[in-house]
């Protein structure tokens, strides 16, 4: 169990990584020749505030969405973990490191799904 929790960190952040690394090439290749204009600030659009506008987002290829997306895997690297951890504490029967366990990942999602 304890290899396939640190597979899944590694496998995680290096997915995150590509994916986001794929959606920033995309960006500055669609980009590049664009001039920026930092006198009016310009806010993200609506759609790449919600899962399902990023997911969109992403399947049609939006570079802004890919980063996104590659940050919402990053996020939720850690949560799998530890909830594989839970899963695993639970099937040894191990009732205190599965309390604690479960607390951290309440504490996670709790800050998570509160800003």
């Amino acid at each position: 169990m304890e290899q396939l929790l640190g597979w899944v960190l590694q496998l995680g952040v290096l997915l995150a990584a590509a994916v986001a690394l794929l959606g920033g090439l995309f960006y500055v290749f669609g980009h590049a020749m664009q001039a920026a204009d930092y006198r009016v600030f310009q806010g993200e659009p609506a759609d790449v505030t919600t899962l399902g506008g990023i997911v969109r987002g992403a399947w049609h290829l939006n570079s802004r969405d890919i980063v996104q997306l590659g940050v919402l895997i990053l996020l939720a690297t850690p949560i799998t973990r530890v909830s594989l951890s839970a899963l695993a504490f639970a099937c040894q029967r191990d009732r205190t490191y599965l309390i604690v366990t479960a607390l951290v990942l309440a504490l996670l999602l709790a800050s998570l799904l509160t800003g």
